[in-house]
């Protein structure tokens, strides 16, 4: 039960979901800054739409690879630790990136980057999901948004300020400086707590005890809505920028300014979604973005003009808004152990965006980038037929 104060009434629970939602923030801020600056700096390096494509993979991969270990470490030696070494590596790394001189280079830099993201990731989600029965369901909405207005909005603003005033290399360095900011703010704010003395058994074994979660009805289901959507995902975060510059002919800042309309609307969902998923069935949920996602796949295959991409990302980020909501909750409402799952959940999201990504890049070489844009569309309806109509009324 939740604590009274000595008027009889509930504590304020907001103190406890700012200083996560900060940290959310700066993340997403990071990823969004992170996904506007890469194309273009993979394009001044004169690559082609393919290994655009191996560049988003690699830095997927990297993190799928170690989002699994990242649950096992987290659950032994508690989030703070894990996150606060794997925030001051990643400020190291990305001090290097924008000096690359070729499109491997940059691969190998974003993939290392990448393996240090999920012991970041992970660690933050499982402290904020052992507190979300008592901070409430609709807090689910308020850390999402947060971590989403940093990714979509924050991010590619920031990115577009220091692209325009100073150059690539210093929207490189802000998210350095970023990192090593939520380095120092975790060691205030994460949850210290270490099981390393309730957990004998060996690094294997705690591995294949997460991989033995699968067989969880509710876990395999969150999984595979993950892994379908961040697949088909992977599509418009890879090339939407690319689009913009090579199809459409927008400038760089105004190419990454596309991503602003994507924040603005997911953030707009989050916050109403979270009031309203108490009140209807989670199926209403999913059919609602498996349709909106589509209709912005079709547009974005027939976009010619500014207000048509604006028109397309403005659908997808109404249906990527109101699915990550969903699974939040779920993975909150689950009683098993929250860091395991939340690592299953990312290894599912970054494996299908590493499988999208190379796949994306694959199609637009032979398709064209608006011919892989309605294959995403077909390939989504595939995918996500099966949960959408089979998906859990409640969470």
């Amino acid at each position: 039960m939740t604590s009274l104060d000595v008027a009889g009434r509930p504590p304020r629970l907001h103190a406890h979901v700012l200083p996560y939602m900060a940290l959310a923030m700066m993340a997403g801020t990071t990823a969004g800054m992170l996904r506007a600056l890469s194309p273009i700096l993979a394009i001044h390096l004169g690559v082609s739409n393919a290994q655009i494509g191996i560049v988003s993979g690699v830095e997927m991969l990297g993190m799928a690879v170690m989002t699994l270990p990242a649950g096992v470490l987290v659950s032994r030696y508690g989030p703070r630790l894990i996150y606060v070494l794997a925030s001051f590596t990643i400020t190291a790394v990305y001090c290097f990136v924008p000096w690359s001189r070729s499109w491997i280079v940059l691969a190998i830099g974003l993939a290392i980057g990448g393996s240090c993201m999920p012991y970041r990731i992970v660690a933050l989600n499982s402290s904020f999901l052992e507190r979300l029965k008592e901070l409430g369901q609709a807090k689910a909405g308020w850390y999402s948004s947060a971590s989403t207005t940093g990714m979509l909005l924050v991010g590619p603003a920031l990115a577009t300020f220091l692209l325009t005033h100073s150059g690539i290399a210093a929207g490189y360095l802000g998210v350095s400086f970023l990192f090593a900011c939520m380095g120092v703010g975790g060691t205030f704010i994460l949850a210290k707590h270490s099981t390393k003395g309730s957990l004998p058994i060996s690094f294997t074994s705690s591995l294949a005890q997460s991989l033995r979660l699968l067989r969880d009805p509710v876990v395999s289901a969150i999984c595979t809505i993950e892994a379908s959507t961040s697949i088909v995902f992977s599509f418009f975060s890879s090339f939407i920028v690319v689009t913009a510059i090579k199809l459409v002919g927008l400038s760089e800042p105004a190419a990454i300014s596309i991503r602003l309309f994507e924040g603005l609307i997911a953030v707009v969902t989050m916050f109403i979604g979270g009031a309203l998923v108490r009140d209807r069935p989670l199926i209403w949920f999913y059919r609602s973005s498996l349709l909106l996602i589509v209709s912005g796949f079709c547009m974005l295959s027939i976009a010619r003009n500014y207000v048509s991409l604006v028109s397309a990302t403005l659908l997808l980020g109404m249906g990527m808004g109101i699915t990550s909501l969903i699974q939040i909750i779920r993975v909150g409402a689950t009683e098993l152990p929250k860091s395991r799952v939340s690592s299953l959940q990312l290894f599912s999201w970054m494996g299908g965006g590493f499988a999208g990504a190379l796949l994306a890049g694959l199609l637009s070489k032979y398709l064209g980038l608006q011919g892989m844009f309605l294959c995403g569309a077909f390939l989504y309806v595939l995918l996500a037929s099966r949960w959408c109509f089979a998906a859990p009324r409640t969470a």
